[in-house]
């Protein structure tokens, strides 16, 4: 079986809700904060848990397959090339490609609950257990935001701030 952490908020700048944080084998040992059942082990009281995180146990899958969503994600901006513009006179269009910290693939862990006491087991308990299928239904390509060729990094970044250079 797999678990997987996924965020269940946004969280610090460029990471956030659906982003799988890692996938691990079942048995993992997780640390105090990184789950509820962690969290409540260590002696913390349940109400204090900040719910930032969510497993996602996946019997049916092994970590190797699941391996995909940890990859991370690129945005490519196309402008054109002031340098060689000043040069040659032509407009030459380049791509810059800048890494982003959010995983290229998020799920979407409001429609994983089937009903609303799964949901609200899976909002208490911190963890829900489902399929493979019924995880990659909710699997989906994070849209990244577009970037016009006249916008400096900053500006983009203001928008989403998963963006680095």
């Amino acid at each position: 079986m797999a678990k997987v952490l996924v965020r269940a908020t946004d969280g610090m700048p460029g990471h956030l809700k659906g982003d799988p944080v890692t996938v691990q084998e079942d048995g993992v040992k997780w640390g105090n904060l990184d789950t509820l059942a962690t969290w409540v082990a260590s002696g913390r009281r349940k109400e204090d848990w900040s719910g930032w995180a969510i497993v996602v146990n996946i019997p049916d899958a092994s970590v190797a397959s699941l391996r995909f969503l940890m990859e991370p994600d690129q945005m490519v901006i196309e402008r054109d090339d002031p340098k060689i513009k000043r040069e040659t006179g032509d407009s030459v269009r380049v791509a810059h490609k800048l890494d982003v910290r959010a995983r290229r693939r998020k799920l979407d862990i409001d429609s994983l609950p089937d009903n609303q006491t799964e949901r609200t087991a899976m909002l208490r308990d911190g963890e829900i257990t489902k399929t493979r299928t019924q995880v990659d239904t909710t699997l989906s390509i994070r849209a990244r935001d577009t970037v016009m060729d006249t916008e400096t990094f900053d500006r983009v970044k203001v928008r989403d701030p998963s963006i680095t250079r």
